[in-house]
């Protein structure tokens, strides 16, 4: 488009200007000339549009500043900030994970707490039925032997008390005796051990709803079981928790004592 504006407006030019030389050469009036004032019109329009032209004509293409040492500089120090993001970004993603797995174990260990504390809040099927008695010895200066009963509050289930299925252990504060052998009754010599009877039905399982009594005998014991000495006694049923009872005799013996509920 400035191209053409160019032409035209010279060639306006051109052709004003020298019509109105040929003019002046020819000593005529320009009023006389054909055409008249409008020569001078004529080429003053034509550089009007030349000018015009030359105006709107593009400039040079802008050319890139060289880069400078301080741009590079720039630019890398933007790259590297970008590559630290990139690593804090991967490491928040990482603690995210993390997090995510702590708070699924901390959920699977509440569950197994909850489980447990209702385990535990579960009444057992076989339970201690009334106090733990201990009959002491001719001089009331040593325990022969403790009585306890056990009842089966189970409906549907019952349970075998036998040699080979329950096992009954007896420690205290001097000893660890451990589990104590059976014997269809009681031991009369010095001899540690347990054997059981029927008060409620009959054996050798013990059935919904009834009672048994268990006696452990400890004449064998070195030393005995004295006064003011702390005890423990636990019974092994296949299928259940261990019963365990922790009983203490008395400051001074007497030949029957109950100990505990």
């Amino acid at each position: 488009m400035w191209a053409l504006l160019v032409i035209i407006g010279f060639m306006t030019f051109a052709v004003g200007v020298t019509w109105f030389a040929w003019t002046v050469v020819k000593r005529r009036p320009i009023e006389q000339f054909p055409g008249g004032a409008g020569l001078l019109a004529l080429a003053l329009l034509g550089l009007l549009v030349l000018l015009i032209g030359i105006g709107v004509m593009p400039g040079p293409a802008p050319q890139a500043a060289p880069e400078s040492d301080g741009d590079a500089e720039l630019r890398a120090e933007l790259a590297e900030t970008r590559a630290q993001l990139g690593a804090v970004r991967r490491d928040v993603d990482a603690v995210r994970a993390r997090l995510e797995e702590v708070e699924e174990a901390a959920s699977g260990l509440a569950e197994s707490v909850a489980w447990l504390e209702a385990l535990e809040r579960a009444e057992a099927p076989v339970v201690v039925d009334g106090p733990v008695t201990a009959l002491s010895n001719g001089d009331v200066d040593a325990v022969d032997r403790l009585v306890f009963g056990i009842r089966n509050r189970s409906r549907v289930v019952a349970f075998p008390l036998t040699a080979s299925s329950t096992h009954v252990s007896y420690s205290d504060e001097d000893l660890g005796v451990g589990v104590l052998d059976f014997h269809e009754e009681a031991p009369s010599e010095a001899a540690n051990g347990w054997s059981v009877r029927w008060t409620e039905g009959e054996g050798p399982n013990l059935g919904p709803g009834e009672v048994a009594e268990i006696t452990i005998s400890l004449l064998g014991l070195d030393p005995r079981l004295t006064a003011g000495k702390q005890f423990v006694i636990e019974v092994e049923l296949p299928g259940q928790l261990p019963i365990e009872m922790v009983r203490a005799t008395p400051p001074e013996l007497a030949p029957v004592m109950e100990l505990g509920p």
